[in-house]
């Protein structure tokens, strides 16, 4: 637990607010928050991603369209797909940025489970860290290779989630966002995954430093999600 905390980012926790700390003493600790609080903070997250910039960097974007059978089964309040390309190399990654009222709903749509359910097999798993300002963001980083014509294909993911308001925001597994999910203050205001999916054609400290660059970029909306309903 004491490494955990320790690699928990700091600029993403908050405090709760005195009204709120006062209704949770009034109700013996077990607050729930309203409809009205949750709409609130779902607006708010939708604003977030939708303000994400097309260009990062050398990178340029462009919104891919998600499948309608990972629409159904995550019934996002947000989600975004876009892919960006260097135009001095032609190299290419995407981002995804998904945003679910119900933290179940992501089981079936994070790397083990949505890559090998369309051919790919996980070869290597592994906790790694994004440098940011300060410390180190918590991520699990994941290789998968599939035969397509033929042809071997590699593909490299790097995912995180973020759950609002509490001890850990930014979480590197899913079984930390199922037990954030089981809190009371929490319920209904749903969880966030991000990745970063990269082909074959960059090496591990390429990866690293897009990472990097790309959580540098989108910190508005990590904030607002972790705020949880003061980012509403």
């Amino acid at each position: 637990m004491g490494s955990r905390r320790n690699r928990r980012v700091m600029w993403l926790a908050p405090a709760l607010s005195a009204g709120l700390l006062i209704a949770l003493m009034a109700t013996g600790g077990a607050a729930t928050i309203s409809t009205e609080q949750t709409e609130a903070y779902h607006a708010a997250v939708r604003r977030a991603v939708e303000i994400i910039p097309y260009k990062i960097g050398p990178w340029v974007g462009r919104d891919v369209e998600a499948p309608p059978a990972a629409v159904k089964i995550l019934r996002p309040n947000v989600l975004l797909q876009r892919r960006f390309t260097d135009p001095r190399t032609g190299r290419a990654f995407s981002l995804l940025v998904v945003h679910t009222g119900d933290v179940r709903d992501m089981l079936g749509h994070y790397p083990p489970k949505c890559y090998p359910a369309h051919g790919w097999v996980e070869t290597d798993r592994k906790d790694t860290s994004i440098p940011i300002a300060g410390g180190g963001m918590p991520a699990t980083e994941y290789d998968f290779r599939r035969l397509s014509d033929g042809f071997e294909q590699h593909l490299n993911v790097i995912g995180f989630f973020v759950v609002p308001g509490g001890d850990m925001d930014v979480v590197a597994s899913y079984s930390e966002v199922t037990a954030a999910g089981r809190q009371r203050t929490r319920a209904g205001l749903g969880a966030a995954q991000i990745q970063l999916v990269s082909g074959g054609d960059f090496d591990a400290a390429e990866r690293r430093e897009i990472a990097a660059e790309f959580v540098q970029a989108i910190e508005p909306v990590i904030r607002v999600i972790a705020g949880g309903i003061q980012g509403g």
